[in-house]
Parts: structure tokens; C-alpha cells; sequence
């Protein structure tokens, strides 16, 4: 049991990582979360997350995740209803369910499903599916997943691998992604990042490099920190985001064409003064 959930916890993390990789803008974005586990008498597991996320425009988000967590013969399997706000006035409640499944030939899949729907009525579904491998240091993984909203379906899929280092408790991972945005724009990303074990948790940094074929870039740097508590846990995170191209190199081209256009009426005046 201890052995899936770190599973579904590296993998669900990077898998955010590769979600705000594909979306970046400009600024920094940190967030706070604390989570807590309760067992259940009927042997499920309750976990409640409460998390504080500030985004780069400066607006606070906060909301609760309750998940209850069923043992299978296989693994398990979980649902959960999340409920969140914002101090620009939205909130939205989400629904989602999910399994880790450990397969004959030693693989596992983890599979999971959700909607969520804001105040105003709009919804947005997304489905993920990941296979995780075991190797002689480490794992790997790939993933299939998909979003739809009012703007229509986005696509993506992952492939990374997570090594043990000689450290004490050491990590390095490497993500590879590529996808479809909704309007038909295709964007990969590559992200190499480190983790190391605290006394009381573990700490880690990443950096994700990314490109669009409509001529964006962005680079990402992320890291975090987790700290142990009697029922759970206490994490944070800060992502900063600096993106090149696209509507940046467009604003430039027609700051240029209006200068130049300034200057040729300027000189049609001078020349019908000289004539």
C-alpha cells in the first residue's frame, strides 16, 4: 500500500507539472496545501486536502479535496468531490474518480477521471491514463490524457523516467510531453528536475523548457517542499514562468509597422512643402 501511493504521488505531481507546462504565462504562481488521512471502520481511507494557491495575476484560490480511498484485490480505487473559490468573486465544485491497478506482468495503471463546474455553469471534463514500469533504479512511465471545455479538446502524452542517486534518498526524473491545444496548436516539452529527503519530508526543483508551433516558448522553474505531520502532510510550491514568441513578437512586429508608417506620412508633408 505504502509502495502505490508514493507511486500515485510522484506521477500525480509531475503530471501537474505537465498540465501548467502546456498553459505557462508569465509570473510566478505558489501554493500551499496540508493533507490529512483518517481510517475508516469500514477499512476505506478518508484524505482531505486543503489548499492556498496565489497565481501570477495576484489572485488567491482556496478549496478542499475530500477523497475516500478503497482497497481491491489489485490495488484500489478512490472518488472524490473537491469544492474551491477565488478572491475575484468564482468558485467552482469538482467530482473524480480514479484506480491504481497492479497488473500480471508487475506494471501498474493508474487511471483517473474528473469534471468540474464553475459558478457560472461551465464545465470542464479530463481523463488520464499512466503505466508505470519498475527498472533496476527506478521507474518509468507513459501517459495518455485529455481535457474538454467550451473551447473544445486538448490532448497530450508524457513519457519520464525517475532514477535513484547516490544520495541519501536522492531522485532525478526527466518528462518528455507533447500535445494538442484546443485550437489546433501542437507544443512539446521537456522537463529535468532533482528531489532529495529531508528529516522531516522531502524538497525538490525542476526546470521545463517548451515550445508551440505558433512560435511561443517558455521556461519554467519550479520547486517545492513537503514536511511530515502525525496524519499526513504539509507541502508548498512555487512556479515561475517566462515565456518568449507568439503574441510578444507579434506586438513588436506591429509597433514596427506603425513607426514606419509615421515616418512615410511625415515625409510625404515634407515633400509637398519642398514642391
Amino acid at each position: 500500500m505504502k509502495r502505490i501511493a508514493k507511486t500515485t504521488t510522484i506521477i500525480s505531481a509531475l503530471l501537474v507539472i505537465a498540465f501548467q507546462a502546456a498553459s505557462a504565462k508569465n509570473g510566478t504562481t505558489t501554493t500551499e496545501a496540508e493533507k490529512d488521512g483518517t481510517i475508516n471502520d469500514d477499512g476505506t481511507k478518508t484524505v482531505v486536502t486543503d489548499y492556498e494557491r496565489t497565481t501570477k495575476s495576484g489572485e488567491t484560490v482556496t478549496g478542499t479535496t475530500e477523497k475516500t480511498v478503497t482497497k481491491t484485490e489489485d490495488g484500489r480505487t478512490w472518488e472524490s468531490t473537491t469544492e474551491s473559490s477565488s478572491t475575484s468573486g468564482n468558485s467552482w465544485t469538482g467530482e473524480g474518480s480514479g484506480s491504481v491497478t497492479r497488473n500480471g506482468d508487475g506494471t501498474k495503471t493508474i487511471s483517473s477521471e474528473g469534471t468540474r463546474t464553475s459558478s457560472e455553469g461551465n464545465t470542464v471534463s479530463g481523463t488520464r491514463d499512466t503505466t508505470v514500469t519498475k527498472t533496476d533504479d527506478g521507474r518509468i512511465w507513459h501517459t495518455d490524457a485529455s481535457r474538454t471545455g467550451e473551447k473544445g479538446t486538448s490532448t497530450w502524452t508524457a513519457d519520464g523516467e525517475a532514477r535513484r542517486t547516490g544520495e541519501s534518498g536522492g531522485r532525478q526524473f526527466d518528462v518528455d510531453r507533447e500535445g494538442t491545444r484546443a485550437n489546433g496548436t501542437t507544443w512539446e516539452s521537456s522537463t529535468k528536475g532533482h528531489s532529495n529527503r529531508t528529516d522531516d519530508g522531502r524538497k525538490w526543483h525542476s526546470t521545463t523548457h517548451g515550445s508551440a508551433d505558433n512560435g511561443n516558448s517558455w521556461t519554467t522553474q519550479r520547486h517545492g517542499n513537503r514536511t511530515k505531520t502525525d496524519a499526513g502532510f504539509t507541502a508548498n510550491r512555487t512556479s515561475k514562468t517566462t515565456r518568449q514568441g507568439g503574441s510578444e513578437v507579434r506586438k513588436k512586429d506591429r509597433q514596427a509597422k506603425g513607426k514606419q508608417n509615421r515616418g512615410s506620412t511625415r515625409t510625404k508633408k515634407a515633400r509637398k512643402k519642398r514642391a
